[in-house]
């Protein structure tokens, strides 16, 4: 590491620990709920794990087997239990595992380690065996497909290694997860894929765990109800999403996992395949797949393998990779900025979905203008210069998709057009020196001279063209004059014109005329020479009558006096998916304090309003004073500044209790009751020392579980800068999630 870099770091780290030094020293003070903090830093993904979902000493592990070698993982998790330990020591045991595991997938950033799975059971078969239920719950969809499924793998190994039994379904419970499923996907939300009856009924017979969950839904199935292991008619979303969009969505790239950890999940290879009996090739697939559920107002930027559309270029760049796909900056600026960076785009392959980033190394957009002349809008500056005047757009270029996209999806490659990269490594295996982009003249000589493939830059879309086109084209070219510095045609023919401008050929309309500055290589292409007057057609006549073909790029190669490459490759298919929206997530309406004010506050809940009434009545937690006895709604005592505790009321009869029933009446107690706040006095208080003031706007109520309200100072602050609070008590700035492998520092605006 560089000592500029390395200093970059270490001044990272003092900050944040700076920062934290701030937060221990405020919690110290005694004015919020704990004194301790809870988001503390994490160095690593071991450290993340360990924070989130434990257990002790996990992290060492992690960092010794590697995060990659799951089943190592489990292995240590599970020490000490057993097929011999008993039920209670082995559901312990399992529940821990499915979670650190779970976590370790998901990188220990979402929720579904957490919540995602509520609980694991063992429980028993017709025939008296035990067999492993996961319980999963309706935050497993953060997790994503992929995970989703892999938290069943990770069951099934941890059932195998523990001596467990399979899951044997009845007909009706194999029946219910096939109407379950179905009734979720219509009446609660659409899945990202509905899996045929048979495909249902094959995860659920083979699975070896059963897919269970906590019922989540008020819709109640209504055929196959009753069942003595369900526990529930009501629909459970957990399940249905992790067989839906986990295991029967990602069935292919699911068996490569379950092969490395030496499952017999092979019944995944079934799944989906009657569909592809019924004469559906894969691309049809994958064009019905991209083109479902179009939302009105989300533009579809090219239709499935379009011509004119995304060409697909393999590689990577900083800012892709990880399912980030670059785009060329002026073709966002073409497409009405629709495609900004960070949106999401439903893409025709690999996978479902992208997000939008940019990349200036990549082929740019051709489109025609009002004048009805073409060119290539290779810049920002470009666009922006005549977005106002373009008529269509012919080509919109590149879409940069690393390779790992395509592994991490289990896709096919598909051909990619042929690229200035490509061309570079050409020249590089015949020694040659040449400039980065060379002239349409140097490009053919470069070409006629060393064997080398023509320059992308002037090779075109053969195959975008049908013979019978390249027909016209050439008998219009045949017309045309030759000047010094282009070849001049008459616009008479409408026909051959878009010919021209499907091949992406860039040129000038002017009058009545049509000028084409890089005619050397378009009349080479076709194997035409530059006659003093006119272009000499060559052999292409007689070639053109003897070719019994319909690949118009191979008849060109055969006429072409310098090797000609594929263009086009393969074109993607991509509409708008959720559009990007980096910004401050608010509660509705949105409050700087979460202080109850009931309706005292007005139509704008504003303290400051409310303050002028002196007292309300509202429902709080209220803390005990061990000094003076005095209770408070705030932690810090305002008679004795002492640290009170939070107290406990029976919810009947309102007195303070110290246990969970009251004594008297044996209600449940709880920790808030209705209190009389002198809220004048707290917001006095507050203004003094903040030393400003300004309109804060509170909440009525707490729907909390304790309802601590929040201190005024708080609100107060967030108010005179202009933040807002989420209901968590937490500031938060929703951004998309995506990749960068470096920058420098000079670069952030």
């Amino acid at each position: 590491m560089k000592p500029t870099t390395k200093k970059y770091f270490e001044g990272l780290e003092a900050e944040i620990k700076r920062t934290y030094d701030y937060f221990k020293k405020a919690r110290a003070k005694g004015v919020d709920p704990s004194n301790e903090i809870e988001a503390l830093p994490a160095e690593d993904l071991a450290t993340r794990v360990e924070g989130l979902v434990g257990p002790t000493g996990v992290r060492k592990v992690i960092n010794e087997l590697g995060r990659d070698n799951i089943c190592a993982i489990i292995d240590w998790l599970l020490r000490g239990v057993t097929p011999q330990s008993g039920e209670e020591q082995k559901t312990e045991a399992i529940d821990q595992a499915v979670r650190t595991s779970l976590a370790i997938l998901t990188e220990g950033v979402v929720a579904a380690p957490l919540e995602g799975i509520s609980k694991v059971k063992i429980r028993s078969n017709p025939d008296s065996s035990q067999y492993l239920s996961l319980y999963f719950s309706g935050p497993i969809r953060s997790a994503g497909g992929t995970a989703q499924g892999l938290a069943v793998l990770i069951g099934e190994y941890i059932r195998i290694k523990l001596g467990l039994a399979q899951y044997r379904p009845t007909r009706d419970e194999v029946e219910r997860y096939v109407e379950e499923i179905k009734l979720y996907n219509e009446r609660v939300s659409r899945l990202q894929y509905l899996p045929k009856d048979d495909d249902i009924r094959l995860i659920v017979e083979k699975a070896g765990v059963c897919v269970d969950g906590d019922p989540t839904e008020r819709i109640e199935v209504a055929i196959h109800r009753d069942l003595k292991r369900v526990e529930s008619n009501r629909i459970r979303s957990g399940l249905c999403l992790v067989i839906a969009e986990g295991l029967a969505q990602k069935a292919r790239k699911l068996m490569g996992y379950a092969n490395s950890m030496s499952l017999d999940y092979s019944f995944l290879s079934e799944i989906g395949k009657k569909k592809s009996q019924k004469n559906e090739s894969e691309n049809e697939k994958v064009k019905a797949a991209f083109m479902q559920e179009i939302v009105g107002g989300r533009p579809i930027f090219s239709g499935p393998s379009a011509k004119g559309g995304f060409r697909l270029q393999y590689g990577r760049c900083r800012d892709s990779g990880l399912a980030a796909k670059c785009i060329h900056p002026a073709a966002q600026i073409l497409l009405n900025r629709f495609p900004a960076t960070g949106t999401q785009l439903k893409i025709e392959r690999p996978g479902k979905g992208a997000i939008v980033a940019e990349c200036t190394e990549i082929e740019a957009p051709v489109v025609r203008l009002k004048s009805k002349s073409v060119v290539r809008v290779e810049t920002r500056e470009k666009a922006l210069e005549v977005e106002d005047q373009v008529e269509e757009i012919l080509f919109l270029g590149d879409i940069l998709v690393s390779y790992g996209d395509f592994l991490q999806t289990n896709t096919r490659l598909l051909p990619a057009g042929y690229c200035d990269k490509w061309w570079s490594l050409h020249v590089k295996e015949k020694n040659v020196e040449t400039c980065e982009t060379p002239t349409p003249s140097q490009a053919v000589e470069l070409s006629s001279k060393h064997g080398i493939p023509l320059h992308p830059r002037y090779t075109y879309h053969w195959r975008d063209i049908s013979l019978k086109k390249l027909q016209v084209l050439v008998e219009w070219l045949k017309s045309g004059v030759m000047r010094e510095d282009c070849l001049a045609l008459v616009w008479d023919n409408p026909q051959a014109k878009r010919v021209l401008e499907v091949l992406g050929v860039p040129h000038q309309v002017e009058g009545g005329s049509v000028y084409v500055e890089e005619y050397l290589p378009l009349l080479s292409q076709l194997g035409f020479s530059p006659g003093q007057e006119k272009p000499v057609a060559g052999g292409f006549d007689e070639a053109f009558n003897k070719y019994s073909g319909e690949d118009t790029l191979d008849f060109v190669k055969s006429i072409s006096s310098l090797p000609v490459l594929d263009k086009s490759g393969t074109y993607i298919g991509a509409r708008m998916g959720r559009p990007e929206k980096a910004r401050e997530r608010r509660m509705q309406p949105p409050v700087h304090s979460l202080f109850p004010i009931g309706r005292l506050g007005g139509r704008e809940r504003n303290i400051n309003v409310a303050a002028e009434k002196n007292t309300l009545v509202v429902d709080c937690a209220k803390y005990l004073c061990p000094g003076c006895q005095s209770r408070n709604v705030t932690r810090r005592c305002p008679v004795c500044d002492g640290v009170g505790e939070l107290t406990r009321y029976c919810s009947s009869c309102g007195r303070s209790v110290e246990s969970d029933e009251c004594p008297s009446c044996g209600s449940q107690a709880k920790y808030f009751s209705l209190t009389q706040i002198d809220l004048k006095s707290l917001w006095r208080s507050a203004i003094e020392k903040v030393g400003r003031s300004s309109n804060v706007k509170a909440v009525q109520g707490m729907i909390s579980e304790y309802k601590i309200p929040e201190p005024i100072e708080k609100g107060l602050l967030r108010a005179v800068n202009d933040v807002y609070v989420f209901k968590d008590g937490t500031i938060r700035f929703d951004a998309t999630d995506a990749p960068l492998t470096h920058f420098k520092p000079r670069e952030v605006d």
